[in-house]
């Protein structure tokens, strides 16, 4: 059916009302409204006209712009869609970002539940009981080698096992020959921006350094990032919780938290040997910044061993652990 058009010229709202309402009441349904922008207010009122096309749904409106309305608003279109486009462009380049965040994430997480089907329990000793004598055998008489042979096999680079009690921190340790590798390569040596839990570079192994010093990433629920717990008053008043288990191939070793702290930025607690009185001096440092006091002794005969992550955007977070 061919559609009549009706052109209002002097344009009146309540005019447009009533002719709507009567070609409504009519059932004319084939009947469109031209109404012409130049003629009055169509632009003021196109709130107003919206309404009432849904009141009378029937009813065809259809406003026709002059040349000088679309010249004068083409720059303006020009811009509005200059600026939807990249809008979206950046909504895509977000979700582009995000996702890249969460595949990792997720590769992190997957890497670390095949990296733990290697773990062996290795504190509990083992009875043996023999003819005349009981002989003690620990896991690392029958076990470990094995699980650091293992993951060697996956990556030379392994130096031990780092283990912090109500956290989710239970990784394999590795070191490379600086401190930029791990930060995003995962322990298969594949890129990851989360990283992996690494040790400092100038320190030694097996015979460790009196400051031995292991970094992670902070975010995405996997590394260090569930190390903020540390700073929660019913974490470190718990007593199972400050114990660290740090082993390294030839050794298994417990380590007693005596300072944990948030600091800005800086590099005085990431020293790894002391001549003379430093030791002594850096001792007293890291222990008068601790949110807590551990009441637990460290001496120049001592060996420590750091925990560092950041927090936030510009401090640091940091635990400190003797060998017990």
């Amino acid at each position: 059916m061919t559609k009549k058009h009706y052109d209002v010229q002097d344009y009146n709202f309540e005019k447009i009302g009533e002719l709507a309402k009567i070609i409504n009441e009519k059932k004319q349904y084939d009947i469109v409204i031209n109404i012409y922008e130049k003629n009055g207010n169509v632009i003021n009122d196109f709130k107003k006209l919206k309404k009432l096309k849904k009141k009378y749904k029937k009813v065809k409106f259809k406003i026709i712009y002059s040349d000088e309305y679309i010249q004068k608003n083409k720059k303006k279109q020009i811009v509005l869609n200059i600026i939807k486009i990249s809008l979206i462009i950046l909504i895509i380049g977000v979700i582009i970002y995000l996702s890249l965040f969460l595949i990792d994430q997720n590769k992190a997480k997957k890497l670390t539940k095949e990296v733990n089907k290697y773990k062996v329990e290795i504190n509990t000793p083992e009875a043996v009981k023999g003819e005349e004598k009981e002989e003690v055998l620990t896991t690392y008489n029958k076990q470990y080698s094995k699980m650091f042979n293992d993951l060697k096999q996956i990556n030379n680079e392994t130096v031990g096992w780092l283990t912090v009690k109500g956290t989710n921190i239970d990784y394999p340790v590795v070191k490379h020959s600086d401190n930029d590798y791990y930060l995003n390569k995962d322990f298969e040596n594949n890129s990851n921006r989360y990283g992996w839990i690494f040790m400092d570079y100038r320190n030694s192994v097996p015979n460790l350094n009196q400051n031995t010093i292991i970094y992670g990433h902070d975010s995405g629920g996997v590394m260090f990032a569930n190390l903020y717990k540390v700073l929660y008053k019913s974490w470190y008043t718990n007593k199972n919780n400050q114990k660290i288990i740090f082993n390294t191939e030839t050794e298994a070793a417990t380590w007693q938290i005596f300072s944990i702290y948030k600091i800005n930025s800086t590099n005085d607690y990431l020293k790894t040997n002391f001549s003379g009185d430093e030791f002594t001096n850096f001792i007293n440092l890291i222990t008068k910044r601790s949110i807590y006091d551990f009441k637990v002794s460290v001496n120049n005969n001592d060996k420590i061993l750091t925990l560092s992550t950041c927090y936030g955007e510009k401090q640091r977070l940091v635990v400190h652990a003797k060998k017990i």
